[in-house]
């Protein structure tokens, strides 16, 4: 165990996904290095680094979304922030017209030939018996994400992807 607490992990592998360098092969090096860049930058603690796990960041990479994702890194938007109204009845108000405004930020996006793709990584330590009830857990999360990005960009969804690490597991949500 690397003794940082479960919330430290996650934002060091969202920030490691972020500013990974994704115009050059993905390699256990390129990862380590973007670690010690975000050390240099001030922007993570050097015994955090030092507890990145390179291993599930690589798989997902070698995989078929990471592979889609490398097919066009240009066209890929991380840990983009949106803000968006949403009809107070999607959130089980009964009052017609009222608006709530919802914030997020999306991990991953990207477009392809069918539309976007968003992908949303969980670092919860889960094993594959019981990945679809943690997938439950996010998917109004996942559908929030969803609907902000095609209202915003104009563009249909064609799928949504959770990706935990902790298990290399991809669940279409």
């Amino acid at each position: 165990t690397t003794g940082l607490d479960a919330r430290t992990r996650g934002t060091a592998a969202h920030l490691v996904l972020e500013h990974l360098d994704l115009s050059i092969p993905v390699t256990a090096e390129s990862i380590t290095q973007t670690a010690a860049r975000l050390v240099a930058a001030e922007r993570m603690p050097a015994h955090v680094a030092a507890a990145v796990d390179a291993g599930p960041v690589l798989r997902f990479f070698t995989g078929d979304l990471g592979r889609m994702v490398l097919a066009d890194p240009a066209g890929v938007l991380r840990e983009w922030p949106f803000t968006i109204a949403l009809d107070a009845r999607r959130l089980g108000a009964s009052s017609k017209g009222e608006s709530v405004i919802v914030q997020g930020i999306i991990d991953m996006l990207f477009k392809t030939p069918a539309g976007l793709v968003i992908i949303d990584f969980k670092t919860d330590h889960v094993d594959h018996a019981g990945i679809e009830d943690r997938a439950k857990l996010y998917k109004t999360q996942i559908e929030y994400y969803a609907h902000a990005a095609q209202a915003i960009l104009r563009q249909s969804v064609a799928s949504a992807w959770l990706y935990f690490l902790a298990c290399d597991c991809a669940v279409e949500v």
